[in-house]
Order: structure tokens, then sequence, then C-alpha cells
């Protein structure tokens, strides 16, 4: 897991609990409002923040744990595929067939 990842996790993960611990308040602080854009600006990040119940989070949490690294990361970022087994040029994929290397 990236420390992003796990910042994330961590800040949903008490966001939530400030919501159990004082109800309406933190959703009304937080929550995107479109028609109050120009007034309540912080909230166009904070929403992703707000969550409707204990499935609500625990699904986001675990799609996040799962699939954060590859969104963090960036696919430049990530290791390379597998060698192609049928290369037998010692190219890997994408290099050399067809493309008239001398």
């Amino acid at each position: 897991m990236t420390p992003w990842v796990l910042r994330i996790l961590l800040a949903n993960g008490i966001v939530f609990l400030l919501q159990m611990v004082m109800p309406g308040m933190i959703e009304n602080l937080l929550a995107f409002v479109p028609a109050q854009v120009l007034t309540r600006p912080w909230t166009v990040v904070t929403y992703m923040f707000v969550h409707g119940g204990f499935g609500h989070i625990l699904f986001n949490m675990l799609t996040l744990f799962f699939f954060g690294i590859r969104t963090w990361l960036g696919a430049d970022n990530l290791p390379p595929p597998p060698k192609d087994p049928h290369d037998d040029h010692g190219h890997g994929q994408g290099h050399g067939h067809g493309h008239g290397h001398h």
C-alpha cells in the first residue's frame, strides 16, 4: 500500500468517526451542494470523505485498498509486464516484429 492510499484511508476513517459522533454536522460542513459552490468551495474536494453508512465506507475503502496502488503509482511506475515467451528476439512486447529494424 502506498503512503497516499494509507493517508486517504485514514482521512476517510476519521471523517466517518466524526460523522458518527456528530451526526448531521460533518455532512452539512463537508457535503457538496452545487448551488453553494461559490460560498463553500472546499466542498468540491471534501465531499469525497463523507459516507452514507458503514457499508458505503467499507466498500469504498476496499476498492481504494485493492485498486489504489495502480491509481497512485500510474502505469509508468508499475513493474514491467512479463516477457512474451514467443518472442525469440529478446525484445519484449511490441518491439521488432515487422517494423523494419536493421
